[in-house]
């Protein structure tokens, strides 16, 4: 069972970052897309209940409620500016990114420190 358990967040994370722009499809806007096309990637179940919570007459939404990584700083900075992005915000080019990443500032810790 362990692997199942480990395999199910990084699922969802892909499904989040790789396939969706780091926009949830679970919630807002991701609700409005479809995902059928990724039936090989993606477990049958998830995409169906995906459909159904953004097809019936009261949007449903699965919102993430838990962001600890972000105060620990465990996301990496490239992600931090995706996740910027889908929400339409402006980020800096790729290429500031790929200068911190080269002097080593590759995670929001690396960046700073924050206190809850």
């Amino acid at each position: 069972m362990p692997k199942f358990a480990l395999r199910t967040p990084i699922t969802l994370a892909d499904w989040q970052c790789s396939i969706n722009g780091c926009a949830s499809p679970l919630d807002g806007a991701g609700l409005s897309r479809g995902f059928s096309r990724y039936r090989g990637r993606l477990p049958m179940a998830w995409i169906s209940a995906q459909q159904a919570m953004g097809s019936s007459g009261v949007k449903l939404g699965l919102r993430s409620t838990d962001q600890s990584h972000v105060l620990r700083g465990d996301m990496s900075l490239t992600h931090v500016s995706a996740v910027c992005r889908a929400h339409g915000k402006d980020v800096p080019h790729g290429r500031v990114w790929l200068s911190l990443r080269k002097k080593g500032v590759s995670l929001l810790r690396h960046a700073g420190e924050w206190n809850a």
